[in-house]
């Protein structure tokens, strides 16, 4: 990978990551994250908690997938419908982005899915959108997702190279445009 698209891999990488926020801070960011822990722990009601329904925080990993595919829905919800607590041990999964045209959930595997207890919830989840509804689920890992981004980069690079030097510019200013 040539130096510019390196580059605009490791920006990206940078602005999506909540604990290196363009603009701010540390002391600032903590502050702001202090703020939050302390809300929680005296009760102050929220819109929603993390990863809950509704809850349009992403990963790093996910909110780069999503850039890069402006097309898919996101943290779509779906009922397991009459009996499914009992058969699946919940009421909703919860897919990280789906593709209603080809009928495709994309899911974003961090660390925390390769454990053995986490592929056994992952294997019922993906068994229910399959099995059930008759829709295929894609793993990638973070890694595949940084593999797709630095693609991405490296082919707007060779077809024209002004555009990578214009996301990079836009990054050094906080400013996003999906590729």
């Amino acid at each position: 990978m040539d130096q510019l698209t390196e580059e605009a891999f490791k920006l990206t990488l940078k602005y999506f990551d909540p604990t290196d926020r363009f603009g701010e801070l540390v002391e600032e960011a903590m502050f702001k994250d202090f703020i939050e822990i302390a809300d929680n722990f005296m009760g102050v009601e929220k819109n929603n908690f993390v990863g809950g329904c509704n809850d349009n925080r992403n990963t790093k990993h996910e909110a780069i997938f999503k850039m890069l595919n402006l097309n898919l829905e996101e943290q779509v919800s779906f009922g397991t419908g009459e009996g499914g607590y009992k058969k699946y041990g919940v009421k909703r999964y919860i897919a990280d982005f789906y593709d209603n045209d080809n009928d495709l959930i994309y899911e974003i595997d961090g660390e925390n899915h390769s454990n053995e207890l986490q592929i056994l919830k992952d294997k019922i989840r993906d068994y229910f959108f399959f099995y059930d509804l008759n829709i295929k689920t894609i793993r990638l890992s973070n890694k595949e997702v940084e593999k797709i981004l630095k693609e991405r980069l490296q082919k707007i690079h060779e077809t024209n190279p002004i555009t990578l030097e214009k996301i990079i510019c836009n990054f050094k200013r906080g400013e996003i445009i999906a590729y």
